[in-house]
């Protein structure tokens, strides 16, 4: 079958609403990070204790927005219209913040400390190589092997799929426990993007049925191996099967999370008003704030609030919300900016110039 054939992928509110809680998962992670929650605090157990917990349940994210990728695109059709809008998305927060910094500098308004000019240049010429863009890498590898991997997915049949995905989900993680590459191992990569594509594909084509109460369980029994490995695991081979990304604990719980909202749709008239709204500005929301321009900022700023709130354990259960919130403002104006530009015009007429077939073609 082929890819060109098949319909536009379908607007799924239960999809929709799980794209927001993963970039809310996301940005909890970083959150926890800047707080510095996952490191030792004498005398603050609870919060340490309360930042496990966090991770442990939101260390999906990233997993889950690759499985919505593969959910979505395996029998769409691939066009390079939508790879260029992404990549302008990403050039706008790449550049715009950079050069946001250095002029706020210029006027005195912006620390001179918190702008590293070498970097930031290296970072602008590479674009979306640099590596807090690495997600984007790793989407643009998988995004140009589309054609050549939608095909093969859709001719293999339910049973050589399942067997492609027992290889892929099994043997992967086990070999990356014992890696030396922490960015291969740890998921990284297009390699492990790819692996979650082929997984969120398999849901997409087969439908796999599995009782809720079932998804909820095995979801407690995998952020529970997470937070006891987060908080008493000694070994470093132990913590990376029960914490990476490539961890079956985690591709268990990533998927189990997966099922419950495909099944989903919500009905309330205000919950579908508000998915609508938030669910186009979720990867504007990963791109403005891990930023290296902005996480120079957040980082101390987090771990003062953080000192200054006395290490509260409710501190990482905000963090991601807080993230999430505001910088999903400046999303909301780059969307308005590029309609009033009609950018969405201009990449549909260069896609069009690109792919326009030449005489030797016809």
């Amino acid at each position: 079958m082929s890819i060109q054939s098949t319909v536009k992928p379908e607007r799924h509110l239960g999809i929709d609403l799980l794209r927001i809680i993963a970039m809310l998962m996301v940005c909890t992670l970083h959150g926890n990070m800047f707080t510095g929650g996952l490191y030792k605090h004498p005398g603050h157990e609870d919060f340490q204790f309360m930042s496990s917990l966090t991770e442990a349940m939101c260390i999906i994210g990233v997993n889950v927005y690759a499985l919505i990728t593969g959910y979505m695109m395996v029998n769409a059709r691939w066009k390079l219209e939508r790879y260029l809008a992404l990549w302008l998305q990403v050039a706008f927060y790449v550049v715009g913040i950079v050069l946001l910094s250095w002029g706020l500098t210029a006027v005195g308004v912006w620390p001179a400390d918190k702008v590293d000019y070498g970097y930031d240049s290296y970072n602008m010429l590479l674009l979306f190589f640099g590596s807090e863009n690495w997600y984007f890498a790793s989407y643009s590898v998988l995004y140009f092997l589309l054609p050549f991997v939608n095909p093969l997915l859709l001719s293999l049949g339910q049973r050589r799929h399942a067997m492609l995905l027992l290889l892929l989900c099994v043997v992967l993680p086990v070999v990356n426990i014992f890696s030396a590459d922490y960015v291969y191992a740890a998921g990284y990569n297009f390699v492990w993007l790819g692996v979650m594509y082929v997984l969120g594909a398999y849901v997409k084509l087969y439908r796999p049925q599995c009782p809720a109460w079932l998804l909820i369980a095995v979801s407690m029994l995998c952020i529970a191996a997470h937070t006891m490995a987060r908080e008493f695991a000694t070994d470093s081979t132990l913590l990376k099967a029960c914490t990476d990304y490539t961890s079956l604990f985690t591709i268990a719980y990533a998927l189990c999370v997966f099922l419950f909202f495909e099944k989903s749709r919500p009905r309330s008239r205000w919950a579908c008003v508000l998915i609508s709204f938030f669910s186009p500005l979720t990867f504007g929301i990963f791109l403005a704030h891990t930023h290296t321009s902005i996480t120079r900022f957040l980082h101390p700023a987090y771990r003062y609030f953080s000192y200054c709130m006395d290490y509260s354990w409710w501190i990482p259960f905000l963090a991601g919300p807080a993230i999430f919130l505001a910088f999903s403002l400046p999303e909301l104006l780059r969307i308005h900016l590029f309609r009033l530009l009609r950018v969405g015009k201009w990449t549909k007429g260069l896609s069009a110039l690109i792919e326009r077939p030449s005489k030797g073609d016809v």
